[in-house]
């Protein structure tokens, strides 16, 4: 492992960062990035989305795991979403992908 920077063989741990930062009050979000984050969402509107993706119980028709895809554009929570029963995670990684 190359030496640091500061000339030290090691790294500090994260721990120690995060002391670090909370000191001198870095881990706090500033008015700028928080500013930026509603800029880039109002920007973005219609485009943003949710996706879940949870594991089902096993039933009796079935050896294999089945799983539940759901959708949900926009951040709106009465809008109308997906809802998919697949019964492979991989199959769903190809599609997104566009392969």
């Amino acid at each position: 492992m190359p030496p640091c920077a500061s000339g030290r063989d090691t790294l500090p741990s994260v721990s120690t960062i995060y002391r670090v930062f909370k000191r001198y009050h870095l881990n706090r979000r500033t008015p700028a990035m928080r500013e930026e984050k509603r800029r880039i969402i109002k920007d973005k509107l219609g485009e943003l989305g949710h996706i879940d993706l949870h594991q089902l119980r096993a039933t009796c028709s079935s050896r294999h795991p089945l799983h539940d895809l759901c959708g949900q554009p926009d951040r709106q929570l009465l809008a109308p979403g997906l809802a998919e029963v697949i019964t492979s995670k991989e199959s769903l990684a190809g599609d997104v992908s566009g392969r």
